[in-house]
């Protein structure tokens, strides 16, 4: 995906929306600007009647696609994706038996189909987000990527409204619970813009409830759980870490998905009795927090109390707000996962430039701080150009796969290998001294395959130069290389 499309993503997803159809036309907008020519649209399904109705469209008007338009939902390009779960990516509609039946596509011209479903939590699929185009190969698989971002967008949204329509029905059935209900609000919307959005949850758990306690658990990685935020009076400063083989109703309610509720828990051999005792409760609510079948983590609310207070009302409250801690979760999630792909090169999967210049100033920074030797190397293929056009690009996308294989395995864990641009690449090497700095990249070159070159220049930080400085040095000792006949390293003065 390119940045530009990254970048607009992420200010979608950081952004807060009134409803679900102010979501759709935002997302709309933004892949009707990246899938220029195309027309887009958000569909949902209607399972009673067996119809797909447009939610909203734009884009290319030859299509004929309109808001509020029902079709069969049998006779659509949909009907694959509202039956299985696979993503549907076609180019060549007219010549694909899963889609050349489709009625109208012929009298369209339409050659490229691309779409993702709408699927809410539980894996109902409700809808679908699709494009269309005159165009064979017209869709790539960034087109994909891009489509099923805004897909999980537009699904979080949809189920954030279908939630808010719970609370709105259970205000009605329930109006002792007006105050809770208030504040479950208040904290929907907090969760959907706080950067700590685990604490609120448990904050909010501990204000519904009259909780002493509540705790977030999530994977520790090694088979147990560790808490991620919590919220409580006086909790005492101990290791509230659960293992996989310790006594934890956490770690059995993460492997079943499965409430448990626990009365006198300090006498249970279901929990972990030393946090029992150490936090001083009584009574628990292990509640998982759950995308779909997908157990994300556990949220723990517990009293002093030896039962839980009005214990219906309770549990509704806690597993509201899992739910609210599961969106937290994965937005969190997904927030991390644009950050990624903006700071890493598709082609090779090592840091790029941008990701470079972060790691270069880390670099620096510990360097100055711990009085340490610093050098980079700035490393470029000879020749790639005319490799490339002797074998081709795909053999020249290959061999820079190679190349950053191969020079990876002669590097430490704490080396910084990154691709500056082009056949261009950019090495850190942190407490390396020049001598030293000069044999790595000399053993990197060597390991350069299919009897490929390549020539580099050395800088060694002074202690004091700026990072541009350091930089250009070793551009400019690249260059010498360069001139001095190609397939050598130099070390700037």
């Amino acid at each position: 995906m390119d940045p530009d499309a990254i970048r607009s993503v992420a200010a979608v997803t950081a952004r807060t929306f009134a409803g679900f159809s102010e979501a759709t036309r935002e997302v709309l907008s933004l892949l009707e600007a990246h899938l220029p020519g195309t027309a887009v649209f958000a569909a949902r399904f209607d399972r009673e009647r067996n119809e797909l109705v447009v939610v909203h469209a734009t884009g290319d008007a030859s299509f004929g696609l309109e808001s509020g338009v029902a079709s069969p939902l049998d006779d659509s390009f949909c009907i694959r994706m509202a039956s299985d779960r696979a993503p549907r990516l076609c180019n060549d509609v007219a010549s694909d038996p899963e889609y050349s039946w489709v009625p109208g596509q012929s009298e369209l011209n339409i050659a490229s189909y691309v779409g993702m479903p709408l699927e809410l939590s539980d894996g109902e699929r409700v809808g679908s987000l699709c494009a269309l185009a005159h165009d064979l190969d017209r869709f790539s698989e960034s087109d994909l990527e891009l489509l099923t971002l805004m897909a999980r967008i537009l699904s979080q949204d949809l189920e954030r409204e279908q939630r808010e329509r719970r609370l709105e029905s259970a205000n009605e059935l329930l109006e002792q619970q007006a105050n809770d209900l208030t504040v479950l609000g208040r904290v929907s919307r907090t969760l959907a813009t706080s950067a700590d959005a685990r604490s609120a949850v448990c904050d909010a758990a501990c204000e519904l409830t009259g909780a002493s306690v509540s705790i977030l658990y999530e994977p520790s990685g090694d088979g147990g759980l560790e808490p991620t935020a919590a919220s409580g009076k006086n909790i005492p400063p101990i290791d509230m870490t659960v293992s996989a083989e310790e006594p934890s109703g956490a770690v059995r309610v993460y492997r079943t998905n499965a409430t448990l509720v626990l009365d006198e828990a300090q006498s249970r051999p279901e929990v972990a009795n030393r946090l029992a005792r150490a936090l001083g409760v009584n009574s628990c609510v292990f509640e998982p927090v759950a995308v779909k079948h997908d157990v994300l983590g556990v949220l723990v609310v517990a009293w002093a109390e030896a039962h839980p207070p009005t214990r219906e009302r309770t549990l509704t409250l806690v597993r509201l707000l899992a739910a609210e801690a599961a969106v937290a979760i994965e937005r969190a999630d997904t927030e991390a996962e644009l950050q990624e792909l903006a700071n890493t090169d598709d082609l090779t999967g090592l840091p790029n430039r941008r990701a470079w210049e972060s790691e270069l100033v880390r670099a620096v920074g510990r360097a100055r701080r711990r009085s340490e030797p610093l050098a980079i190397a700035l490393v470029d293929l000879d020749h790639f150009k005319a490799y490339n056009d002797e074998r081709g690009h795909q053999a020249g996308d290959r061999i820079l796969r190679e190349c950053t294989a191969a020079w990876r395995a002669t590097l430490r864990d704490d080396d910084v290998l990154a691709r500056y641009g082009g056949e261009e690449f950019g090495v850190i090497l942190p407490s390396c001294d020049p001598f030293r700095a000069h044999a790595v990249i000399e053993r990197l070159r060597t390991a350069t395959p299919d009897g490929l070159t390549c020539s580099a220049g050395v800088a060694h930080w002074d202690g004091s130069e700026a990072r541009s400085a350091l930089v250009s040095r070793a551009d400019a000792a690249l260059y010498s290389a360069k001139q001095s006949g190609r397939d050598a390293t130099a070390t700037a003065a």
